[in-house]
């Protein structure tokens, strides 16, 4: 009754009027079911391109300006959805361990592999580090898996071919963005708080978000893509709760 009387005067509605309907007045409405209002989520998406565009062709170094534009798209993160999108990983829980995968020319190299894991399995030397998602050509990068196939399966092995695989655990507590629940992320904002198209707006942006950063990308356009998710992956708001140190991504569809 509350939200009735509250309506009725804001809408600057008589007593009179309010019972019109019931007596047989004409409505102001044409009795269709409520529906939302259409998302904008395109001005914090604005926000992200110019940030890529900056990252690539302007600067190349993670700067004020940079930070100010995650802050603006990300700072919500930690009440949307609960915070479910920022995961905390402790040594010896689960997704503690990572897999990688490397393919050998055979048994002998697959074995040799396996003698120093960290040194053949781990990040690259910079000069063998290829252009991934995550980093541009020349700086390595650690991408592991959660599990032996998915990590098979991002070296694209062909048939016949022998992989060998070493498992890493975390020895420290790790915060990662969790890019795969972004598509599911939701809102609990009463519909007649300020902040509500805020954050509808904001929702629709991160899903938005997810499909561009997992966005199949051509090779020779990789090196060109990967600055803006590093930029990202490094993220240190003011906001403490707010930080994560990396990125937990869908497997590879490139």
């Amino acid at each position: 009754m509350s939200v009735i009387l509250w309506l009725t005067t804001w809408c600057g509605t008589s007593e009179a009027e309010f019972h019109g309907v019931r007596d047989g007045d004409d409505a102001y409405y044409d009795g269709s079911p409520p529906s939302h209002i259409r998302l904008y989520p395109d001005e914090f998406m604005a926000t992200w391109i110019d940030f890529e565009l900056r990252l690539k062709h302007e600067v190349r170094f993670f700067d004020e300006s940079g930070r100010r534009s995650l802050d603006e798209l990300f700072e919500e993160l930690p009440t949307i959805a609960g915070g479910k999108a920022i995961v905390t990983i402790e040594p010896g829980s689960e997704f503690s361990t990572l897999y990688r995968a490397r393919i050998a020319s055979g048994k002998a190299e697959a074995e040799n592999f396996l003698k120093e894991p960290e040194r053949n399995l781990g990040p690259p030397p910079y000069r063998l580090a290829r252009p991934g998602r995550m980093n541009p050509v020349g700086i390595p990068a650690f991408y592991g898996a959660f599990a032996e196939e998915v990590a098979i399966a991002e070296v694209r092995p062909p048939v016949g071919a022998l992989v060998a695989i070493a498992r890493f655990a975390l020895k420290h507590t790790v915060r990662l963005l969790d890019v795969s629940f972004l598509p599911f992320a939701y809102h609990e904002e009463s519909i007649f708080s300020p902040a509500y198209d805020h954050l509808r707006n904001k929702v629709g942006f991160l899903e938005r978000f997810h499909r561009h950063i997992i966005a199949t990308r051509a090779p020779e356009r990789r090196s060109s893509g990967v600055f803006a998710n590093s930029g990202c992956g490094g993220i240190r708001p003011e906001r403490h709760e707010a930080r994560w140190d990396d990125l937990w991504v869908d497997a590879d569809r490139s």
